[in-house]
């Protein structure tokens, strides 16, 4: 049934303002700094400008919304009621700063740091408000939640690993290190093993080895914490005021009319959020059943990010689904088969999301979409509301002025680019994300029988097996052992979407495009920039680095053995003054005949190097045991400033193997 919003005229409806404050601290972490060089780090901070604060600030911000949007799964016992909560979209935070930086001991741990006011206004409808907390009823009424945020919050998956990552209802290896605000979650505790019988990741960890270590801990340990209280107080509606923090001012029309619901795709994660790394798939990986991949070993994959907002003034609806089996079975895969579940992910899989392409039409992915939510507000304003119920995977949309988002971090959100020869020479192509390509999503008016209840129709579109395995003639077979409870679905079964009676050119704000460079075999996003990364100073960053051509394939003596590198500075590098340099070893590989551009957590060696001789010791690369090719025995040398500021040249490290 259409929501009662959508028959009143949505810039009329009836509002409500909820102003936001808090007080925090933000700062950089000095006491893993070399002494040496804190003199040259504390001038760099000295140096930089308010808008560095200011995205030190919002990076610490954006560490709540987690706990924001999964309110309702956190407190399902409590007498107020408490749905969704989300901040204002970032471009009307208010972030004024109290002092300037100084030096402050926290949790043990040296910084150099400074205090922040935050304030926003919320503009919703009076329904939904109360809907989000029961304590936002009336003017003048409010509540609070608290948090123990890093002071520091750049390298948090580096410096504290999973501790703070909140995998619930995320598939596995969703989890990476440049995505810590999808994930960050400051409650999570040390938990055990879940019990194989769930379907799904129902706690805060699931990838193992678990955390020994609850957020909190890890925090204090490792970083320096401090206490921030959110408060929310709901204020008298000002109507001069609601017209200054509405967003957008006004809502696209189409023939005269605001559409029921429209579909954009949000260009700033996409442009900012794109990134090349190398990733190695195992024969049986699910990566490669799922057809997300070219072939098995090490492939190139250039990940990046998706998020899809409503800006229309109706939620897209996608229904009720028991996500991760176990319960009683949805219509959307019974009778309308519009999702398909998926024996190796063991989820389900829309497979109409969307559609990728690099360059060459062959270069090109359809996007398995697993779990359409509401995950981010994007708008402010009366139609949008603030407590919603597509926060979670067994309840799927997105309500209007919400957007959905598929980060680059997550499993198959990527084009496998392996097959460009970049050997001799980069290649530069266009990007393209194509949202909605099937028109499954209604952009515009649901069409709705009599009785009130939606219309389906039938597509071209069959289901597929999405596994190499069949049973009995069928695929994708539940585990009905483990106790799934559901209708198997065959290849062949004819699709099913809802009626819609779309707005005139209702694609055309679906597709984006970008130029993207994929370099030289070994390079990728540890050799970019780190303008978007998680961390710009010390030796955990994962950016910022050079490869030179004759480091990137070096042979050991025998796959297994020890390695000992002797390691300075260059006589260059001192004539310069660049007093330290980060020197990191990865594994090669033997197909690409170069190295992976590895992670911190996954070199081989990574060490600070200083004018003094350092002997480096690491295994060198064994056979991978599932590979005729990969057969171990070759390695690849990165370098980097310690500070991303100063001047990059890999000359500055001289190095021997003893």
């Amino acid at each position: 049934m259409i929501v009662a919003r959508c028959q009143v005229i949505y810039n009329q409806l009836p509002g409500a303002i909820v102003k936001v404050t808090f007080k925090s601290t933000i700062g950089i972490k000095f006491d893993s700094i070399p002494e040496k060089i804190r003199s040259r780090a504390k001038q760099i901070l000295k140096d930089k400008n308010e808008q560095y604060w200011n995205d030190l600030a919002i990076k610490q911000i954006e560490l709540t919304n987690n706990r924001f949007v999964f309110r309702p799964m956190k407190y399902e016992e409590e007498i107020h009621n408490r749905s969704t909560i989300s901040l204002t979209p970032k471009e009307q935070w208010s972030i004024t700063f109290l002092n300037n930086m100084y030096a402050r001991s926290i949790d043990g741990h040296l910084l150099y740091v400074r205090d922040y006011e935050f304030e926003t206004y919320i503009l919703t409808d009076t329904e939904s408000v109360v809907k989000s907390d029961s304590r936002l009823t009336n003017a003048g009424q409010f509540f609070s939640m608290s948090f123990v945020l890093p002071v520091d919050p750049t390298l948090i998956v580096q410096r504290t690993g999973y501790c703070c990552m909140d995998e619930s209802q995320y598939p596995p290896n969703s989890v990476d290190a440049e995505d810590v605000k999808i994930y960050f979650n400051d409650t999570c505790q040390k938990e055990k093993q879940q019990s194989k019988r769930i379907f799904g990741c129902q706690q805060c960890h699931c990838s193992l080895p678990l955390p020994n270590r609850s957020c909190h801990e890890c925090i204090k340990q490792d970083i320096g914490g401090v206490n921030v209280t959110i408060k929310f107080q709901r204020i008298k509606f000002n109507t001069t005021l609601a017209n200054e923090i509405r967003y957008p001012k006004k809502l696209e029309e189409r023939n005269g009319k605001v559409p029921y619901s429209n579909l954009v795709a949000y260009k700033p994660d996409f442009m900012e959020q794109t990134r090349l790394v190398y990733y190695y798939i195992a024969p049986g990986a699910c990566e490669l059943a799922e057809g997300c991949v070219g072939g098995t070993g090490w492939r190139r994959l250039l990940r990046f990010s998706a998020t899809l907002q409503n800006m229309g003034i109706q939620g897209v609806i996608m229904g009720r689904l028991n996500y991760f089996l176990g319960g009683p079975p949805s219509e959307l895969v019974t009778k309308y088969h519009l999702f398909e579940y998926s024996p190796c992910h063991k989820h389900y899989h829309f497979y109409h999301y969307g559609k990728y392409t690099y360059g060459r039409k062959q270069q090109s992915m359809k996007k398995r979409g697993f779990c359409l939510a509401s995950v981010y507000r994007v708008a402010n304003a009366e139609w949008s509301p603030l407590g919603q119920d597509h926060y979670t995977c067994l309840n799927q949309g997105i309500s209007a002025g919400w957007g959905d988002t598929y980060n680059d971090a997550l499993v198959c959100q990527w084009i496998d680019v392996s097959n460009y020869d970049t050997s001799v020479k980069p290649i530069t192509d266009t990007l393209t994300t194509d949202d909605n390509p099937d028109s499954f999503l209604c952009e515009g008016k649901p069409v709705l029988a009599k009785t009130g209840d939606q219309i389906w129709i039938k597509t071209n579109f069959t289901t597929t097996c999405c596994s190499s395995q069949k049973t009995e003639g069928q695929c994708c077979s539940y585990d009905k052992e483990n106790g799934a409870n559901g209708t198997e679905c065959c290849n062949g079964l004819p699709v099913y979407k809802r009626k819609c009676q779309y707005f005139d050119n209702y694609r055309q704000d679906n597709i984006l495009k970008k130029e993207f460079t994929l370099g030289l075999d070994g390079n990728g996003q540890i050799t970019d920039s780190c303008q978007y990364r998680s961390g710009s100073w010390s030796e955990l960053r994962d950016c910022g680095f050079r490869l030179k051509r004759k480091w990137n394939y070096l042979s050991c003596v025998s796959p297994g053995d020890q390695v000992t590198l002797n390691v300075s500075l260059s006589s260059e590098a001192l004539r310069k003054q660049q007093q330290y340099q980060i020197f990191r070893v990865c594994e090669s590989s033997v197909q690409y005949k170069a190295g992976v551009a590895c992670f911190y957590n996954n070199s081989l060696a990574n060490v600070i190097v200083t004018d003094e001789w350092k002997l480096v010791k690491f295994q060198c690369p064994t056979k991978r045991a599932d590979s005729q090719i990969e057969i171990g025995g070759h390695y690849s040398i990165y370098v980097a400033p310690y500070f991303e500021e100063d001047e990059h040249n890999a000359t500055f490290i001289q190095w021997n193997e003893i």
